[in-house]
């Protein structure tokens, strides 16, 4: 774009075993509940393990970009999210460094939320599930969908949740505010979550020349030119 070559990869990671409900004795599969944060982070590294070797793979051999987004449903929440204060605030039952936006941004790679609101009290925003209610005992309210981004020029300037507070079974395309492109294929089949129960990250990064914006449904990524259509 304008010369400069942006590489993003998307993905959507798996859930089962899903260390959050271990965690929170929620019933989610055949598999143990956990009683420590050192439990949930081996847990999660044995679940996610082969994709972060991988993904740091690329992320590495695709270093000469000048900038690079990794961004999906990582079926994992961040350790920003599950940090002192939210513990505290009781969002979250303790602290835990999840390992996969952890092994991310040890290549140097920013949480775009984070970056912009730092405060996961003041602004925990969910992804997961916010349809279902906040006290409800077979759910757990999290961030699980993420935009993590590293540019030699570039930085974040605003990021958010699209469609957090949509209704579960009805897509409101957001085109007529130019923040994503009409659905993408997926989004109204498997990934129809994504407009209310599963709702979109979305970040804007500005460069010297350009600004862009790139938003994320599960599986699936778009950079955007606010030029554009």
């Amino acid at each position: 774009m304008n010369g400069r070559k942006i590489v993003a990869f998307a993905m959507n990671l798996n859930d089962a075993p899903f260390p959050p409900y271990q965690l929170l004795n929620i019933e989610h599969g055949p598999f143990p509940h956990l009683k420590a944060a050192d439990e949930a982070v081996k847990a999660a590294a044995e679940t996610l393990g082969k994709a972060l070797t991988q993904e740091v793979e690329d992320i590495r051999a695709g270093a000469e970009a000048d900038t690079q987004f990794v961004t999906g449903d990582f079926n994992e929440p961040s350790g920003r999210d599950w940090a002192h204060r939210a513990v505290g605030a009781k969002h979250q039952p303790m602290v835990v460094e999840w390992p996969f936006t952890k092994g991310i941004e040890a290549e140097g790679l920013v949480d775009s939320f984070r970056a912009i609101y730092p405060d996961e009290v003041a602004k925990p925003r969910v992804t997961w599930a916010p349809a279902n209610a906040a006290n409800d005992p077979t759910d757990h309210h999290d961030r699980m969908d993420f935009i993590l981004v590293r540019g030699k020029t570039a930085k974040v300037v605003g990021a958010g949740i699209v469609g957090e507070k949509a209704p579960r079974p009805i897509w409101s395309s957001p085109h007529g505010r130019r923040t994503i492109a009409p659905p993408w294929p997926g989004c109204l089949s498997e990934n129809r979550r994504c407009a209310g129960s599963h709702p979109r990250a979305a970040t804007s990064l500005a460069g010297p020349t350009a600004r862009l914006r790139l938003a994320t449904c599960d599986n699936a990524a778009l950079v955007v030119d606010p030029g554009g259509p």
